[in-house]
């Protein structure tokens, strides 16, 4: 039968299934690991005594916590993230994966440099701890995000426990409007489905406005297009893609490359092959966007007006829209226009490449900030610098007044010193606009680069103690059947930067995170807790299940949200929706899932908001949750696999090794000879 590009590539990729119901087993062709959602991962293999399965396989990148300051250093004052990078560098030694450190060349963005490097090709499975590894989906690969849990896996065995996803298409007929980026199509993609409207899927972009783009603005599609849900983007290798990819250090040679190429092209989804859901955009009817909320979903076209939440049918999105004013201190009915803003960034993987930077540099140029504004632009890679350099865009730049600086993610998410205030306005080409994401307090609006000119603690780790004990298979305490009271989080879209944010998560190991969840809903500035929170009222205070909103656990992969919330003694959630990679970090961290219709979620969140109740039982082997005051019994699915996991409480890396390492040896050799140009 017909196939889609994204069932070719999964179908490439499986050494074996592991049940009827899609679950499989998955071989990944490469990694790139970053230094704050991997150190979790090495000590995970530490103390099991087990190597990484191929290093060459891997590709090291400080990127995330590191300064950007115009000269840069090895030294970094803040202790903490000193820290992790010490920790990765001994990682990157033991372990023999090549690293790219602070003063490397080739520095940057994982999601630049892997394409830079030309380590990511056609037909490949990239899987790494960072969910915007979508991105790779513009080179015709299959990439997504993964926990740290994952990433253990990965390393120790070259495969993931992987589920098939649905697939959506998005055909974008005819040609884009001057002025109209691809940053602005794919915004306009996210507001019309939703935040949680590709949960589930693997999106393919296709159309002739899709060809019509250049590799980097498809890049800047794939990668955004997971801020609506989706675990994974591509779009189908054409001559610009091996026109980029040809010539760089890692591609292919030769005759290698006349063979690589040919199978390439022939990649794509075949005349006939249903997708489980189409999505259809006219090209000239998107228009130049940029947020107004705390959601990438609360976009307008930049022309347009704040809405008013009355308009709003659904009572929980009406209240997430009043939410969302209310921290974004806007007005409804205010011309996004007239938003003035007291800071401008231009970076982040979605839009920090070469491409990213001309653009701006053609607005720039001959112009100056307006007084008020502070404006830093931070290139994607050392290479995007230096060749910025070469063209002489900084001089753009810095004649305008922004800062120039350094290569690096900065201000997206802030884990660095590229931090706001509060109450600060940014209109910013990054990639995720929620609360407190560029620092607590502050407001993003998500912007197009060009579009800029209309608006107005730690130690250094050694050998820590084991966090279980080497070469065991227990990873979790088992889940069978639990009771506790039940508390209930309502609001839609609850990112992992609420559950979990960003100050927390320059740790090395995963200890002391129940202190950081929801830290700023449950303290207040002088950090004394909140008597308002749900959490920290006498009848919830020691909740063992959580009943919340729509697609809970968006945004980041970050797996310390889900250790906090372990520490913390969750050990279900239960709601209509959850964000995919969260969904999996908590298999992997013994806290179920339970996914219920909205009656049923609505009748549960009634029984946790009464002070005097008795709470929920879970019973995982009976697969039911009972409710304590009256008896009522509510059943719910779970695929065997899942269920077995938590019951068991197993260590899935023991549990692949010990069934499936033969055939992943066998799997691997055969790999190897259809598709020679990826080792």
């Amino acid at each position: 039968m017909p196939r889609t590009l994204y069932d070719k590539i999964i179908d490439a990729h499986t050494v074996c299934r592991l049940d009827e119901g899609g679950q499989l087993l998955l071989y990944v062709d490469r990694t790139i690991l970053n230094e704050y959602t991997s150190p979790q991962a090495f000590s995970g293999l530490r103390e099991a005594g087990r190597p990484v399965w191929n290093p060459a396989a891997a590709l090291m990148v400080v990127d995330h916590v590191n300064p950007t300051a115009a000269h840069r250093t090895l030294e970094v004052a803040d202790a903490e993230a000193a820290a992790q990078i010490a920790y990765f560098r001994e990682n990157a030694r033991d372990f023999g994966v090549e690293l790219l450190d602070i003063l490397d060349p080739r520095q940057g963005i994982e999601h630049v440099v892997a394409p830079e490097q030309g380590l990511v090709m056609p037909g490949m499975v990239v899987a790494a701890g960072d969910s915007h590894t979508t991105a790779y989906g513009a080179l015709g690969a299959l990439g997504f995000g993964i926990g740290t849990s994952d990433i253990e896996h990965y390393l120790a065995t070259q495969t993931l426990v992987y589920r098939r996803l649905k697939t959506l298409r998005v055909t974008v007929d005819g040609t884009l409007a001057p002025g109209v980026t691809p940053k602005d199509l794919v915004m306009e993609v996210i507001r019309r489905i939703g935040a949680d409207g590709a949960t589930g899927y693997a999106v393919e972009f296709a159309g002739p406005a899709i060809a019509a783009m250049s590799v980097e603005g498809r890049m800047t599609v794939c990668t955004m297009i997971v801020e609506a849900g989706a675990r994974g983007a591509v779009i189908a290798a054409d001559e610009k893609v091996l026109a980029y990819i040809q010539g760089r250090p890692r591609a292919p040679k030769g005759d290698m490359w006349d063979r690589a190429a040919a199978a390439w092209l022939a990649l794509k989804t075949d005349d006939g092959a249903v997708f489980d859901r189409e999505v259809e955009i006219v090209a000239s009817a998107v228009a130049p966007m940029v947020t107004w909320g705390t959601s990438p979903d609360q976009a307008a076209v930049i022309t347009g007006r704040v809405p008013a939440p009355e308009g709003e049918a659904d009572p929980g999105r009406r209240a997430a829209l009043s939410r969302a004013l209310d921290y974004m201190g806007l007005a409804a009915g205010a011309a996004l226009e007239d938003i003035a803003i007291d800071h401008a960034f231009i970076g982040s993987c979605t839009n920090a490449r070469i491409e990213d930077l001309r653009d701006a540099a053609r607005i720039l140029r001959g112009r100056r900030v307006a007084a008020g504004v502070r404006a830093i632009i931070v290139p994607g890679s050392t290479q995007v610098r230096a060749q910025a350099e070469r063209e002489g865009l900084d001089r753009v730049f810095i004649d305008a007044g922004f800062e120039w600086r350094q290569s690096g993610c900065s201000m997206c998410l802030a884990m660095n010193d590229d931090v706001l205030k509060p109450g600060d306005r940014c209109a910013s080409s990054t990639n995720r606009n929620f609360e407190g994401r560029q620092g607590k307090g502050a407001r993003t609006h998500l912007d197009e680069p060009r579009h800029g000119g209309r608006r107005r603690r730690g130690r250094p780790p050694g050998r820590r103690a084991p966090l279980r004990p080497a070469g065991g298979c227990r990873l979790m305490e088992p889940l069978i059947r639990i009771s506790g009271p039940a508390a209930c989080l309502p609001q839609p879209n609850i990112d992992t930067d609420v559950i979990m944010p960003k100050q927390f998560l320059k740790g090395v190991d995963r200890r002391g995170l129940d202190r950081g969840v929801f830290f700023d809903l449950r303290f207040d500035a002088q950090g004394q807790p909140r008597p308002d929170f749900i959490l920290n009222r006498p009848g919830w205070r020691n909740a063992r299940f959580l009943v919340v909103g729509p697609n809970f656990g968006c945004g980041s992969s970050r797996e310390h949200a889900v250790w906090g919330l372990a520490q913390l003694g969750i050990r279900a959630l239960i709601g209509t929706s959850f964000a995919g990679i969260f969904n999996d970090n908590c298999q992997r961290n013994g806290i179920l899932t339970v996914t219920l219709d909205a009656g049923l979620v609505a009748d549960l969140m009634a029984v946790a908001g009464q002070a005097g109740a008795n709470g929920l039982t879970v019973d995982l082997p009976a697969q039911t949750i009972i409710v304590n005051a009256d008896g009522r019994i509510i059943p719910f699915a779970i695929d065997p696999v899942r269920k077995d996991a938590l019951v068991q409480g197993l260590d899935g890396v023991s549990a692949t090794l010990a069934r499936h390492a033969g055939a992943i040896r066998v799997f691997e050799a055969g790999h190897r000879q259809a598709n020679p140009w990826f080792f």
